[in-house]
Order: C-alpha cells, then sequence, then structure tokens
C-alpha cells in the first residue's frame, strides 16, 4: 500500500470515529457583523452635533438673507507673523448675550458691539491677535491668544481686571467654573486661575500642547 493512499484511509478512520463519539465536524465559521456603537446624543459638541451639521434652529425663512449691519476692523503685526493679520479670530467664535456681541479679533482687540446695530460699545486691545472665544463669565470677559497672556475684562466697559502670562500662545477658550478658569496652553501646561484676581490655583505637569 502505497503512502498517500494510507494516508487517505487514517483521515477517513479519524473522521469516522469523531463522528461516531458524538463530535460534530465544522468545515466553516461564519463570524456576524458588529455594528459600531453610536454616540450618545447627549455628548457636547463644539460645532452642534456629531456630523458637525447644526447650523440654528427653525422654521427657516424662504426669502433671502440680509446683512443689518457690519463692523469693519483694523490689523496687527505679530511676533511669529510680521505680515498684518485682521478680520475674524480663525477659531473663535464671538459670544452673544442679550445686548452685545463680544468679538475676538485677529487684529489684537477684542471688540464689544451692540448686539442691534453694530456699534461700538467698547474694545480691549492686546499685544497680538486673539484666538479663542471670549466667555462670558457674570460680570467679566475671558479672552486669550497669541501673546501668550490670558485676560480678564470687565465686561461693562472693557476695562482689564486681571491678565495671566503663560508659557506660550493660549488658543483655546476658557472654562468658568464656581469662580475658577480652566484653560489649557500651547506651553504644554493646564492651568487653574482664580477668577476672582488671576491667582494661580494649580498648573499640572507638562501634558503637551494644547490648542
Amino acid at each position: 500500500m502505497n503512502s498517500s493512499r494510507l494516508c487517505l484511509i487514517l483521515i477517513i478512520v479519524s473522521v469516522s470515529t469523531l463522528t461516531s463519539c458524538g463530535a460534530k465536524v465544522v468545515s466553516e465559521t461564519k463570524a456576524t457583523p458588529v455594528d459600531p456603537p453610536k454616540p450618545p446624543p447627549s455628548v457636547q459638541m463644539w460645532l452642534g452635533s456629531p456630523s458637525r451639521s447644526f447650523y440654528g434652529t427653525g422654521p427657516w425663512t424662504d426669502e433671502p438673507l440680509q446683512v443689518f449691519w457690519e463692523f469693519k476692523t483694523s490689523s496687527i503685526s505679530g511676533r511669529l507673523h510680521k505680515d498684518p493679520w485682521g478680520g475674524t479670530s480663525w477659531p473663535g467664535q464671538p459670544s452673544v448675550d442679550e445686548h452685545n456681541v463680544f468679538y475676538p479679533s485677529a487684529d489684537g482687540n477684542v471688540y464689544c458691539l451692540n448686539v442691534r446695530d453694530g456699534s461700538l460699545v467698547w474694545k480691549f486691545k492686546a499685544e497680538d491677535s486673539f484666538k479663542a472665544t471670549p466667555v462670558i463669565a457674570g460680570n467679566r470677559i475671558i479672552a486669550s491668544g497669541l501673546d501668550h497672556y490670558i485676560y480678564c475684562i470687565n465686561r461693562k466697559d472693557g476695562t482689564l481686571l486681571w491678565k495671566y502670562k503663560t508659557g506660550f500662545e493660549v488658543d483655546c477658550g476658557s472654562a468658568v467654573i464656581d469662580g475658577k478658569v480652566y484653560f489649557g496652553g500651547e506651553d504644554g501646561f493646564f492651568y487653574c486661575l482664580n477668577l476672582e484676581d488671576g491667582s494661580v490655583v494649580y498648573k499640572t505637569e507638562r501634558l503637551g500642547s494644547m490648542e
């Protein structure tokens, strides 16, 4: 008997033995596809929704959009950009209350405008472009940008209440909770300051650049 025929007989005997003992020969295993988990609907998103498609609430008019007012800003040259920057602060959005629009500008100013007619209420000048959305915290405005500072500004008249210097740019906005200001910096640290006077509550070990 040649070796190939012997191997075939042995394989048949092995399968027959398994079957006779109640074992089941499985020739193929099919994987059941699993849908990826969906994000919970309550997660807060910077641009409105998990699909980043929030544009506002309805009903929406069929009439063409109208410009009610416009406001022109200036420009500023900075330490890391000799060419003048102006206009919108690219990652920052305006903060709006029932009376005013608080607007971060790449020209180095935070503007407070009348929400109805766009007239200037006050402006606060820094040393370089503002980037982050100004945070309304009671009677104060927290703002930050490229000049390494985070500023606390009087919401009513735009006067400086305090400022704190970090090690590099502060591109992100702040969270204000229970009298504390929390923010991360491009210097790699995460900070907690007192809202009242800007003193440091804590500063973490270096975590890496935060924008």
